[in-house]
């Protein structure tokens, strides 16, 4: 699950707190945004991109931070290698609209 995680404490507990009401401890987590900054609209984009990759390789990758990573979910944050049969990508805007995209590993 490719999260928002916008870099701001209270949105990203909000953010976990919603992932493990819904899926419990279940999920890989991914936040691009500590390695690659704020891109604006472009952020989304990357996301997909790298939510794409991660189906083909089977590669999820690392979360990069300097924060406490997630508020307690750093067991799973780190690059794995995985099958994968779905991606979920989350994008928040800052006007408080949020979209999300599942992907589906080809079969």
């Amino acid at each position: 699950m490719f999260l928002a995680a916008e870099g701001r404490p209270d949105q990203d507990a909000a953010e976990l707190a919603a992932v493990r009401d819904v899926c419990g401890d279940r999920v890989r987590l991914v936040a691009t945004q500590g390695a690659l900054g704020h891109l604006g609209s472009g952020g989304p984009a990357m996301d997909v991109a790298l939510g794409v990759r991660a189906l083909r390789t089977g590669l999820v990758p690392p979360t990069a931070t300097r924060e406490p990573l997630l508020y307690g979910a750093a067991d799973r944050l780190g690059r794995v290698e995985a099958p994968l049969r779905n991606v979920l990508v989350v994008a928040a805007g800052h006007e408080g609209g949020v979209g999300t995209l599942v992907l589906e590993a080809a079969r």
